[in-house]
């Protein structure tokens, strides 16, 4: 059987489900390795260092940039010398998120832009 990685999946409390409750039902579906996700509503960084660090052959880990201004750079730098693999990014936050990018290419990490659902009149 092939290696079914799950390249988007949120865990972190309180939020989100646990690592543990996550693989509970991913793993009968064949899923055996996963990128998680933290969320900026919910950043649960440690946990997923801690995931991480534990069972790098199975998991990977996107960081989300934390702070106000010139912090939301410095974060992501540390996030990724951490061990994170990438940044989650809201296009929505990117005005705000100055030198963000520029520190994830300098860090060698993956930049995951995700959009927000269009508004409809």
């Amino acid at each position: 059987m092939p290696d079914i990685i799950d390249a988007y999946a949120h865990v972190g409390l309180p939020r989100f489900q646990t690592a543990e409750d996550y693989w509970a039902h991913a793993a009968p579906a064949g899923v055996t390795r996963a990128v998680f996700s933290a969320f900026d509503a919910s950043p649960d960084l440690e946990r997923l260092l801690d995931l991480v660090r534990s069972v790098p052959d199975r998991v990977r880990a996107l960081g989300v940039p934390v702070g106000e201004g010139g912090e939301r750079a410095t974060s992501v730098r540390a996030q990724l010398r951490a061990g994170f693999t990438g940044i989650r990014v809201a296009d929505r936050d990117l005005a705000a998120s100055e030198g963000v990018l520029e520190a994830i290419g300098d860090e060698g990490g993956l930049a995951v832009v995700c959009g927000s659902s269009p508004s409809t009149p």
